[in-house]
């Protein structure tokens, strides 16, 4: 949906202990403050983040940390947006990431050419909404 100008919204996901999916879709106009944060914790973890086709003039600064395990990341920003900016951080493990737009990359040890969270990429991302662990907002 749509936010007002006054709006602030703080997001945060933690994946804890064992191996997790957690996924942040922003889509609409934001015109307000966004914050996201999402943490795998410990395990092999898949966490992605999606703001590429978001409108609007908000600021939105979402942070990725995949903590321990050999995660997988990625993390997708429109490049032309004012106010913005991202962390991916792939923590301890061995990392594998994948940014699109103004991203800062830390402790990631493998580049991925595109979100590969799976053999079957569309499998999973279709799957991911009969989880109970999952939240598309």
């Amino acid at each position: 949906g749509n936010s007002a100008r006054t709006t602030s919204v703080l997001l945060q996901m933690d994946g804890g202990d064992g191996d997790d999916f957690l996924r942040h879709v922003v889509t609409g106009r934001l015109e307000g403050n966004m914050w996201s944060q999402l943490v795998g914790g410990g395990g092999d973890d898949q966490i992605y983040f999606d703001a590429s086709n978001r409108l609007g003039n908000g600021h939105l600064l979402p942070w990725i940390n995949g903590q321990a395990g050999d995660d997988q990341l990625a993390m997708l920003l429109p490049w032309s947006r004012r106010a913005f900016g991202g962390v991916l951080d792939g923590g301890t493990g061995h990392d594998s990431a994948y940014s699109q737009g103004p991203v800062r990359r830390m402790r990631a040890e493998e580049d991925a050419l595109a979100p590969t969270f799976s053999d079957d990429y569309t499998h999973t991302i279709d799957s991911l909404f009969e989880s109970e662990h999952s939240l598309l907002i």
